[in-house]
């Protein structure tokens, strides 16, 4: 609860920013008026200091809840996994297992209660940037939200792929880790009979295989994350030269433009958020997966 009043309050001392910089612009500065310069630099100060305490207390109280949260969901899976049967132990090796224990459950916090306040105060900075780019200047807000769509087909186009390929990628290191484990246990009998090279060739190529599939997936959120940057550059680029072209024809302020570019962020900047948001999303339900099928073991 505190950590959601704190998360508005870092959304509200956000939006004086821009409208102090253009009222610095296009009035402190044209009138030279030092006594008024000196009074918006303390506020600006003020405004940043309060918004830094806000941000750390809001981070402070989401992290104490997600370790709550991460011991309780391995309590609860080490609890589940001591009633299970001799024969399901005769089975599942103790590496894989660890494995299950440990890196899925870690892999869930993209899930947590951090991840949901971080979306709700990427939601609320966007409609305020909405709001605001549309009372600066109405026809640059429609270039930018003309542009928005673009990230919505690029989630379309790779959240399905990242979320499976997180799948296969938590599995083969379950696999490894279990393979791993039974190498250890029985490294007195491979070196009874020289067979180190053997079990040496045989876990490289085990590992080589879950590195080529740990580097695909992250080359697929790569060029996921890159194609929401370069959509977002562009952005800009057209509305600085319309916007020039508008401070020429009169019906804009330098402020005005240098304010509605600050407001380009609480578009650009959430939309990228949400996007990224989504993909560690996509990889933590993969790893919500993994968890429920564990819990459901008998």
């Amino acid at each position: 609860m505190f950590a959601f009043l704190f998360m508005l309050l870092s959304v509200g001392l956000q939006l004086p920013m821009p409208f102090l910089t253009r009222f610095l612009i296009d009035k402190v500065i044209i009138l030279k008026n030092f006594q008024l310069l000196n009074i918006i630099g303390l506020v600006i100060i003020g405004v940043l200091v309060i918004y830094g305490v806000s941000s750390f207390l809001e981070r402070f109280l989401l992290t104490t809840f997600r370790g709550r949260v991460l011991f309780d969901i391995r309590l609860k899976l080490f609890e589940h996994i001591q009633k299970l049967s001799l024969t399901f132990f005769h089975k599942k090796e103790t590496g894989y297992l660890m494995s299950r224990l440990s890196g899925d459950v870690d892999a869930v916090q993209g899930l947590l209660a951090d991840t949901l306040v971080s979306a709700g105060q990427n939601i609320l900075t966007f409609i305020a940037g909405v709001a605001c780019t549309i009372y600066i200047h109405p026809k640059l807000a429609l270039i930018c939200f003309l542009i928005l769509p673009f990230y919505l087909l690029s989630l379309m186009v790779f959240n399905k792929r990242v979320r499976s390929m997180s799948y296969e990628v938590r599995e083969r290191y379950a696999l490894l880790n279990k393979d791993l484990q039974e190498l250890l246990s029985g490294v007195s009998v491979i070196k009874a009979f020289t067979g180190e090279k053997r079990a040496t060739i045989k876990m490289l190529g085990k590992i080589k295989e879950a590195i080529r599939k740990e580097v695909k997936l992250d080359i697929t959120a790569t060029i996921a994350s890159i194609s929401s940057i370069l959509i977002s550059s562009a952005g800009p680029i057209v509305l600085i030269w319309y916007g020039c072209a508008e401070i020429m024809r009169g019906n804009l302020t330098v402020g005005s433009l240098i304010a509605f570019n600050s407001f380009i962020g609480y578009l650009f900047g959430p939309t990228r958020n949400l996007y990224n948001l989504n993909l560690n999303v996509q990889r933590s339900l993969a790893a919500v997966q993994r968890i429920f099928e564990m819990l459901d073991l008998t």
